[in-house]
């Protein structure tokens, strides 16, 4: 099961990337410092991105403020979902979700080396995303019931990935309440 996840974020990563949702803002010159590092939201989904010096210390303090308020926001968020309707009968995947994250792959020179090391990251996930999808099918195909438990595990990753998106906006929320106290 943690395999099958594994397998559907690293999906998500390498298909995230090569259509284009690599992140690369503001206006980094080519000579500026930067990071590849490996983002995990709060569904526990990893994308890799590139980024300047700045904008990495920037997310770097928004999830602090995260970190500090992320019991607050898994309890609006599961408030709010056991009031929704569509949610009827579901239990909130708490046990799924956990605070974002960030981790620094590597740190670069310049913005052209970031690029080869994140697209040299996109080619080994896409191997390793092959290689785990063959060995699944081999697992799948001595399983009787190998489309019920490929549909289960699809519905719980929709269930999770509802589940953070509605602490994302919680977060947001409590973190713009916040910010506006502080002013």
């Amino acid at each position: 099961m943690k395999i099958i996840r594994w397998l559907v974020g690293m999906a998500v990563i390498a298909l995230g990337i090569m259509a284009g949702s690599i992140y690369a803002a503001g206006e980094v010159s080519d000579s500026a410092p930067c990071y590849v590092v490996k983002m995990t939201d709060f569904a526990r989904k990893v994308e890799a991105v590139k980024m300047s010096e700045a904008e990495y210390k920037t997310l770097e303090d928004r999830l602090e403020l995260e970190k500090k308020n992320y019991s607050e926001a898994i309890t609006k968020a599961s408030k709010e979902w056991n009031t929704d309707e569509k949610n009827k009968g579901t239990v909130f995947p708490e046990y799924a979700l956990n605070p974002r994250s960030i981790l620094i792959t590597q740190k670069f020179d310049t913005l052209e080396k970031a690029t080869m090391e994140l697209s040299g990251l996109i080619r080994d996930e896409e191997k390793r995303k092959e290689m785990e999808s063959k060995r699944e099918r081999n697992n799948f195909r001595r399983q009787r019931d190998y489309k019920a438990e490929s549909e289960k595990i699809e519905k719980k990753d929709k269930i999770i990935e509802r589940a953070g998106k509605l602490v994302e906006d919680e977060m947001n929320k409590i973190i713009g309440a916040e910010k506006r106290l502080n002013r």
